[in-house]
């Protein structure tokens, strides 16, 4: 056989290099392989290169000892250089890595079908026995940035096999202490790896060498392989520094004075960012005319990340503001001078990746992307966990926190899992905002997950990252990571029976029957239209030849039976009040008005997905199955079972949406959660796969589309959270939008309320003139008593649960403070039969972030007298 070198690193290994020997040469004899091992010493001083010199005589060993130790890395690399084998082993003198596993690391080289073998302790067979529980949870953590770069489960495991001429060819060098993961990141995309099961031991003999040193190195390699730095590239620090001063010296004074002028802090501070990042942005221009270096000079893409950053900086800004003026108390100059360092170190960290680092990219196209989009998925996470507890609440949101205040089975419009998980939020954060929406902010990561999950199984892990930065940034994704609706939970559940539904029915996985029971309840306690990826799923059984034997076996039905067990209690919560619930979500529904809305349908799915969605959708209706075919080359059944799943899981529910729209109103939301099984395929358009998928003019042009695309939605979106909080300079405010003027109008109507109270002797209670959103609303931020706010289900109008939580037969006698948005609300007839008599109609302005944002209306009714439905 060819030969093969065993790379061994040693640092005071005396004592185990007899054993380790003795058991490779065992090997070599039993099986006839012809190898040497060669050991790459780092000046030990326990007598270890005097055991290696005793082997020499009688066996292929050899000894390299290194002056200079410039780690782990190194000392491998050095091993590669002396070797004179065809393929290396490299792997630890300690007796962890089994030298039983060398065969089985070699024979796929030997037989030309892998580049590249891995002896792993976490695939199917591998283990380390022993080890703590927590021992494993740190491992396990400690390999998750190492997997952003490779698919490989066990990346930092540090004995593998490889051709001696990929390793030798690193020829750069290594600050890490895992050569093999270098490897794995800077090979090209189509590397061949797979991984073999071993059995992991803790060390022989001696001291480990782990310490936080090693772990520096670590993290130095993973900043190495993206080009980052944490200062900046020679050269560029005095520079980076100037940059930073001029900043500061640029973004205060600006700050002070729109301040002095009486403008708005949010957009004062808008105005001196931008004024700032223009300052910094001439000074780079400049810089290399001053230097004379045209090699300095910025690029066009270092120019365009240079503004995306600035932007994002400061939107993020804004946010950390609202955080430390709401809930530290921060005020005036204390602010404004957080304000001012905060962009300027955030705008530094920011702009390394494009203007301060001048580092070598190590990983190779592929992953730079995957990098950039994990960065990407990551800020718009650190926007919502900071914007999350300031935007004001949408009416929704305010009216799911009434349900939470009235914990039940069950509810006249929606099931209870939002109520469950606001309640969840409220009784560990408090009646806040942020308390209302952490359970979304979970939720989203859950779908998150299982969207992943789902990728990865129908196409692959590259697949699988594009597919969770589409999750991220897509507007409905987004929000409902943000906002606490039923579609937060809803779209988790969604996710969840997906990546079932595909494990069961393309991969025959029995197993996942149960899963697919447990989350089809628990969406149905979301949702009721989760019920539609069942019907998908029976129109999948009947289509695909392998799946129709589902429909003989017990699974399916024990799946159906285990989701109605769990959704149980909403049926008898209907059952108690004579099927409320149903009658509303599907007479009621039907009962409406009848309209065309189909182009509101499609308008919805624009604003949802982008532009960029529905062409996919084209592209995949039309050339999906050759797609998939040439993507999944090596099974052309698999891919047009795929082909076959993701038609059944999206067009059933569209189908069925459009139905509806021809004759009945249907909501932006509805259609959000069934494009989660299109996200993959989606993410299949945003760039070139290389040698498995040919490109095309629509890939081509999609090349184009999506980075534009994306950056828009991203910086509308943010720039958004930053509206809805702080206002925008130069932007009114829209009258009466959502998440916009709820804290000031229930203050408003809490001086309204006092001044009734001091003349009259008794407290009104509010009325909302609407179903819920008023009343809701006002809840909330008027934090009065129970019942001090309601609907206008008091007048005999509907008005959703308030006319189960408030019963009007008890408020004989009342006075009223009608709240409405409109006058002529309050102006019609038909209520003020319920009252004595009734004042004039008043408003009450509302102004946001110091501009007048709308009005409201209010009257005060004396006397209420409870009517009884005649029906």
């Amino acid at each position: 056989m060819a030969i093969v070198s065993i790379i061994v690193p040693t640092l005071n290994e005396a004592g185990n290099i007899d054993p380790l020997l003795d058991r490779i040469f065992k090997i070599r004899d039993a099986l006839a392989i012809d190898l040497e091992v060669v050991f790459v010493d780092d000046q030990s001083t326990d007598g270890t290169g005097d055991e290696i010199m005793a082997w020499q005589a009688a066996y292929p060993v050899r000894l390299v000892r290194r002056e200079v130790d410039d780690g782990l890395a190194g000392a491998v690399m050095a091993g590669a250089r002396a070797a004179e084998g065809e393929f290396v082993v490299v792997m630890d003198a300690d007796l962890s890595h089994p030298p039983e596993a060398i065969p089985d690391l070699v024979a796929p080289l030997f037989a030309d079908s892998h580049d590249m073998t891995i002896g792993s302790r976490y695939v199917e067979g591998g283990s380390i026995p022993g080890w703590p529980l927590m021992r494993k949870i740190s491992s396990k953590l400690a390999t998750v940035p190492a997997r952003l770069f490779t698919d490989v489960r066990d990346p930092m495991a540090g004995f593998f096999a490889v051709r001696r001429r990929r390793l030798a060819g690193i020829g750069r060098q290594v600050s890490g202490f895992k050569i093999g993961f270098e490897l794995l990141a800077t090979a090209e995309v189509d590397l061949r790896v797979t991984e073999v099961p071993i059995t992991f031991h803790d060390r022989y003999k001696g001291k480990s060498k782990m310490d936080a040193a090693v772990i520096g190195d670590y993290l130095r390699q993973l900043l190495q392989l993206t080009g980052a730095r944490l200062l900046p590239a020679p050269g560029q620090g005095t520079w980076a520094a100037l940059a930073m001063l001029l900043g500061l010296a640029i973004d205060y004074p600006l700050l002070h004075t729109f301040l002095q002028r009486g403008m708005p802090f949010g957009s004062a501070h808008v105005l001196s960012g931008l004024g700032a990042a223009a300052a910094v942005f001439l000074a780079l221009l400049v810089q290399p005319v001053l230097r004379r270096a045209s090699a300095s000079r910025l690029s066009a893409v270092e120019g365009a990340g240079f503004w995306v950053v600035a932007l994002l900086v400061v939107f993020l800004r804004g946010g950390v503001i609202g955080l430390l003026h709401r809930h530290g108390g921060w005020d005036g100059q204390g602010l404004a001078v957080a304000a001012v360092l905060f962009a300027a170190v955030a705008g530094y960290l920011g702009n390394m990746p494009f203007i301060f680092t001048r580092e070598e990219r190590r990983i190779n196209l592929e992953l730079q992307w995957r990098c950039l989009g994990m960065a990407v998925v990551a800020v718009l996470l650190l926007f919502r966990l900071i914007y999350a507890g300031q935007l004001e609440l949408l009416e929704e949101e305010a009216y799911y926190w009434n349900y939470a205040r009235h914990l039940d089975i069950g509810y006249l419009d929606h099931p209870p899992m939002v109520a469950v998980l606001i309640r969840l939020g409220t009784a560990i954060f408090g009646d806040s905002e942020f308390g209302v929406r952490v359970c979304a902010l979970l939720t989203w990561l859950l779908g998150a997950w299982f969207t992943y999950r789902y990728a990865c199984r129908s196409l692959d892990r590259t697949i699988a990252f594009r597919t969770l930065l589409l999750y991220s940034l897509l507007p409905f994704f987004f929000w409902t990571g943000l906002v606490m609706t039923p579609d937060a939970p809803l779209v988790a559940c969604w996710a969840a029976v997906l990546f079932s539904l595909h494990r069961a029915l393309i991969g025959g996985d029995n197993k996942a029957w149960r899963w697919i029971g447990l989350w089809l309840g628990l969406g149905l306690l979301s949702k009721y239209t989760i019920a539609l990826l069942g019907l998908a799923a029976v129109l999948f059984m009947v289509l695909d030849r392998r799946a129709r034997a589902w429909f003989f076996r017990p699974q399916p039905y024990l799946a159906a039976l285990l989701a109605l067990l769990v959704f149980s209690p909403v049926i008898l919560w209907s059952l108690r009040h004579d099927w409320a619930s149903f009658v509303f979500q599907s007479q009621g529904r039907i009962s409406e008005v009848s309209m065309f809305s189909t182009h509101r349908l499609f308008g919805g799915i624009l604003l949802l997905i982008t532009p960029l969605g529905p062409i996919a959708l084209g592209h995949f209706l039309r050339h999906g199955r050759s797609v998939l075919g040439r993507f999944l080359a090596a099974d052309g059944q698999a891919a047009e079972r795929e082909n076959r799943f993701i038609r059944c899981m999206v067009l059933v529910p569209l189908a069925v949406f459009l139905g509806f729209s021809l004759f009945r109103e249907v909501k932006l939301n509805w259609t959000g959660p069934l494009w989660l099984a299109l996200l993959p395929y989606m993410a299949m358009t945003m760039r070139d796969l290389g040698r498995r998928v040919a490109t095309d003019r629509f890939v081509r042009a999609m090349r184009r589309l999506w980075p534009a695309t994306a950056l828009g939605v991203i910086l509308l979106t943010v720039a958004g959270l930053h509206y809805f909080t702080l206002g925008l300079p130069g932007v009114p405010n829209l009258r009466g939008p959502f998440m916009m003027g709820w804290r000031e109008l229930a203050a408003a109507v809490d001086r309204v309320v006092a001044q009734v109270e001091h003349k009259t002797g008794t407290l009104p209670l509010v009325v909302g003139m609407d179903p819920y959103p008023i009343a809701s609303a006002l809840t909330f931020y008027r934090r009065a008593t129970e019942g001090d706010t309601l609907a206008w289900h008091v007048f005999g109008w509907k008005g959703l649960m308030y006319g189960f939580w408030f019963p009007p037969a008890g408020l004989e006698g009342r006075d009223m403070l009608l709240v409405a948005k409109d006058p002529e609300t309050m102006r019609n007839a038909y209520f003020q039969r319920y009252v004595n008599r009734v004042h004039n109609v008043r408003q009450i302005p509302v102004d946001k972030n110091g501009a007048p944002l709308t009005v409201y209306h209010y009257r005060l009714a004396r006397g209420y007298h409870h009517r009884p439905d005649p029906h």
